[in-house]
């Protein structure tokens, strides 16, 4: 597989989405057919395949209880290409690994999705937008739609008690176009990943992509609520804080691996100690340094699970000098050794019996 290529949400999900079986006519209603496509119903699941004359690839669709459908898509166009939909009254969450496409309505701003975002939208009934994907973008992607009344259900409570931007969802004209975009947070990937590796008998995949598929939606409510927190009179944060702290974080998960310290950061982002500091803690509920150091304790436990590297080589990756100081913190932070870790991995229960 080229290393260049984005990650792929089909490669281990076959076996996930193969024991939910919906209504076909149902998760049409929420995901129509793409452009250039054929469609295709294997065991009660639908299947959007490119035409090999326009691109490769394809979506699937599966309905789960609850009124939900879900759409895993990996596919690419070897020229623009774009179809219409229509709303069917669906609250979606998308999750963009990799790609970038336009929602077009007529009238309306163009919405741009791009990779390492997600998005909190509501299709009004009977509303048509046009999706365009760009030629030789390739679209890796996780799609959850839902009625609102199916997510007031879950959540035990009427509209009247979310939050101000959670509310308006509920609480809006049914002709109202609403649509939030937000970031693709580490932990929306690990449930993606999750997902991606589902790693159980077949008879708990349900179970197992059902729990993840409400795990993704909360954690977008909790991105949409959170980011328009304000604490107290003496600290506020305007929309453009908002969006440059959450630059830091998505600036965090990619350099974690290397030192990293507050004027740096101020200098990188164009800002002053106290909006950087107290700002992250105030949005996200942890310190830049709280973040870094799970960000690296979760990295060192994927490497302990993963691969075969040495304790020390693991340690060094994720900024420790000394072996028995990453020991410590590691154990502080899961609550069990590094070596309980790599005695448990899957990669040690395959080694030969006296193997290194």
């Amino acid at each position: 597989m080229d290393a260049d290529r984005p990650p792929s949400l089909t490669r281990g999900t076959d076996d996930a989405f193969a024991s939910i079986v919906g209504d076909p006519a149902c998760v049409d209603s929420a995901f129509p057919t793409l452009p250039f496509a054929s469609r295709e119903i294997i065991d009660g699941h639908v299947h959007n395949r490119v035409d090999e004359e326009y691109g490769e690839g394809s979506r699937h669709i599966a309905a789960l209880p609850g009124d939900m459908r879900i759409m895993r898509c990996d596919y690419e166009f070897r020229r623009d290409a774009s179809g219409p939909a229509v709303g069917q009254d669906f609250l979606k969450f998308h999750y963009k690994l990799n790609g970038r496409n336009v929602l077009r309505f007529a009238g309306r701003p163009d919405t741009l999705l791009e990779t390492g975002r997600s998005v909190i939208a509501y299709h009004p009934e009977g509303l048509v937008k046009d999706d365009c994907f760009a030629a030789g973008v390739r679209e890796v992607s996780l799609t959850i739609a839902c009625r609102r009344s199916a997510i007031l259900d879950l959540l035990r409570t009427s509209s009247d008690e979310l939050p101000k931007p959670a509310r308006r969802y509920f609480d809006c004209a049914d002709s109202d176009f609403l649509c939030d975009e937000l970031p693709l947070s580490l932990r929306m990937k690990e449930a993606l990943g999750d997902l991606d590796r589902p790693g159980f008998s077949p008879w708990l995949q349900q179970i197992h992509v059902e729990a993840k598929v409400l795990d993704l939606i909360c954690l977008s409510f909790h991105e949409l609520t959170s980011r328009d927190q304000f604490i107290g009179p003496s600290f506020s944060l305007k929309a453009r804080d908002i969006d440059m702290l959450h630059a830091v974080r998505t600036a965090l998960e990619s350099d974690f691996r290397q030192p990293i310290t507050i004027p740096a950061l101020c200098r990188q982002f164009a800002t002053n100690r106290s909006k950087l500091s107290e700002g992250f803690r105030i949005l996200f509920g942890e310190t830049i340094f709280e973040y870094i150091h799970k960000l690296r304790m979760e990295h060192a436990r994927l490497l302990l699970t993963d691969t075969d590297s040495p304790l020390s080589e693991i340690a060094d990756q994720v900024g420790y000098s000394r072996q028995s100081s990453f020991s410590t913190a590691f154990r502080q932070h899961h609550g069990f050794r590094p070596l309980d870790v790599r005695r448990n991995s899957p990669l040690r229960a395959t080694r030969m019996p006296g193997s290194a």
